[in-house]
C-alpha cells in the first residue's frame, strides 16, 4: 500500500508520510506478519492462531543496546565548534531504532554546546524497542582551556 501512513507509538507519537515503504515484516506491538501472511490476509484466508499471536521469538524483555559515535568522553577547548557524532540503537533482534537526545537532561533534537566558557555537558540518547524495553547512553563533553605552552 503506497501513500501516507501514520505511526502512534507508545513512547512518541509521529506522523510519517512516503510514497512507498519496503519492509521484511509489518509489527505492530510484538505482533509481525511476513509478505505471505499479509497476502495470506488480504486474500481472505483465515489466518491460523499462531500467525496472529506475538510468539517468544517475537517479544522479548532484552533493553536495546546503544553505541556511541565517537570519543567519549569528547574533550574540545573553549572557542572550538561541537558537531555531535551521535549513537546506534539496536533492538535484541538486530533491528535499528530511533533515538531521542537530550542535552543536560532536556529533550534536543539538534545538540548546540556553548563552548565559550569551560564546562561539562551530558548528552544522553534513549531508545525503546518494539516491546517497550528502553534503554540509555550518556556522552560526556569536556569543554577545557586550551594548554598554554612555556617557551624555554
Amino acid at each position: 500500500m503506497c501513500g501516507a501512513i501514520q505511526l502512534t507509538l507508545a513512547s512518541f507519537a509521529e506522523t510519517f508520510t512516503t510514497h512507498q515503504l519496503n519492509a521484511d515484516q509489518l509489527c505492530l506491538k510484538g505482533t509481525c506478519l511476513s509478505q505471505a501472511q499479509l497476502q495470506a490476509l488480504l486474500a481472505g484466508n483465515q489466518p491460523s492462531a499462531s500467525i496472529l499471536a506475538p510468539s517468544a521469538a517475537t517479544s522479548t524483555t532484552t533493553p536495546p543496546t546503544i553505541t556511541i559515535e565517537g570519543d567519549n568522553p569528547a574533550i574540545i577547548h573553549i572557542g572550538d565548534s561541537y558537531n555531535d557524532i551521535g549513537a546506534l540503537a539496536k533492538d535484541a533482534e538486530g533491528h535499528d531504532l530511533s533515538l531521542r537526545t537530550f542535552l543536560n537532561g532536556v529533550l534536543s533534537g539538534n545538540i548546540v554546546i556553548d563552548t565559550s566558557a569551560a564546562a561539562t555537558d551530558t548528552i544522553d540518547y534513549a531508545a525503546t524497542d518494539t516491546w517497550g524495553n528502553t534503554a540509555t547512553s550518556t556522552r560526556t563533553v569536556i569543554v577545557e582551556a586550551m594548554a598554554s605552552s612555556t617557551g624555554p
